[in-house]
């Protein structure tokens, strides 16, 4: 509810959503290497950080860190019940598609074919011994 006042007349502007609050579970996303072989690894070339997913229409949707700081804001609430209000700028995307790497990998689907990722050329792994007991110094 906002109040203003032009001249000696005092206006009420009241926002009325035109659908009610939905609960979707927010889902940090981490591109963890995949070991292929002993000489490569594959890492995702991944625009999507975040994924807001409602288990029960199985709605989701997509947001860059961007995106994720500039649309959505923290209410309230600790770790692990932490609560955000966003606004829905991004696409939502119904149902399951097949083209989508992070929904067929969230999913237990994985298609190489869907997604982008890098080969990486694994390096030999040199540990260093350190001072400390059980303490080592990858190179």
């Amino acid at each position: 509810m906002q109040f203003l006042k032009i001249n000696s007349t005092i206006y009420v502007r009241i926002d009325i959503p035109l659908i009610g609050p939905l609960e979707y579970a927010l889902q940090r996303l981490y591109p963890l290497p995949i070991t292929q072989s002993p000489n490569h690894t594959l890492i995702l070339d991944m625009e999507t950080i975040f994924l807001i997913k409602n288990s029960n229409s199985h709605t989701y949707l997509k947001y860059s860190y961007r995106n994720f700081k500039e649309d959505c804001n923290k209410i309230n609430g600790d770790f692990p019940k932490i609560l955000y209000i966003c606004k829905e700028t991004q696409v939502k995307t119904i149902g399951f598609n097949k083209t989508d790497c992070i929904l067929n990998i969230i999913n237990h689907s994985f298609n190489p074919d869907s997604c982008n990722y890098r080969v990486i050329q694994n390096k030999p792994i040199i540990l260093t011994r350190l001072a400390t007991k059980n303490s080592w110094l990858q190179v």
